[in-house]
């Protein structure tokens, strides 16, 4: 389910917009942006920034909302580091897996 950006911009551009956005509608709607960077690239150094953006926000969403948005968050990085693995790229699924509570 990889889509290629229709309008590709560099990844560290992407991902520094979304670090300097305010939290709020913006933030969230680039979220999508973020994933798809994820899930696209080989660059380890790339994955492992934009993994780490999410759970930054994980801890940055308001706590009366954190808990709904952080479980969805997670599912999508767990969908990701389905695909990684099976893709053979280990070290991101890996990196996924060290960074989210495991399943219960």
């Amino acid at each position: 389910m990889i889509k290629k950006l229709a309008n590709p911009v560099s990844g560290d551009k992407l991902l520094s917009d979304f670090e300097s956005a305010p939290m709020g509608q913006k933030k969230f709607s680039m979220l999508n942006d973020v994933f798809e960077l994820i899930s696209s690239t080989s660059s380890n150094e790339l994955f492992i920034r934009g993994v780490n953006d999410i759970l930054q926000l994980e801890k940055d969403i308001p706590e009366a909302f954190r808990e709904q948005a952080t479980s969805q968050l997670n599912n999508a990085l767990r969908e990701i580091q389905k695909d990684k693995a099976e893709a053979g790229l280990k070290d991101q699924a890996d990196y996924i897996d060290s960074k989210l509570p495991k399943a219960k």
